[in-house]
């Protein structure tokens, strides 16, 4: 019996050694490729600038391949979506009766960049004329 039980353990020892590989690092510890993405950012905001418009669909066009992407205000307003570099146009979906006061139009992404501060007012249905 006990010869059994060594040579089991002889067995697995073998296996263990044979399963391990060296000179070769089990983590790959060389520098990431570098990011070639950019980010666009904003809020989308009501009328005098200051309540956040949640739930709002933002879409960054292409200018060049009609490429889009899209991204969800949060709470806060506050909307991030990473793009490709290129020249996007940024829309946000209105509701009836809604207008824009202001938009930030079009915006030129190069890699890596974070362009902050695209920020939308909305200004709420216009009240029906007397």
């Amino acid at each position: 019996m006990r010869a059994r039980g060594i040579s089991s353990v002889l067995l697995l020892l073998a296996l263990a050694g044979g399963a391990c590989r060296t000179g070769v690092p089990v983590l790959d510890t060389s520098a990431p490729p570098p990011s070639t993405d950019g980010t666009i950012a904003g809020t989308v905001r009501g009328p005098g600038n200051t309540a956040p418009v949640a739930g709002r669909t933002v879409t960054a066009t292409s200018t060049r391949s009609a490429l889009t992407f899209e991204a969800l205000t949060n709470a806060e307003g506050a909307y991030s979506m990473k793009v490709p570099p290129d020249r996007y146009r940024l829309r946000i979906a209105l509701r009836d009766g809604e207008q824009l006061y202001d938009e930030p139009g079009e915006v030129t992404v190069d890699p890596s960049d974070i362009e902050a501060g695209q920020d939308f007012i909305v200004l709420g249905p216009r009240s029906p004329s007397r």
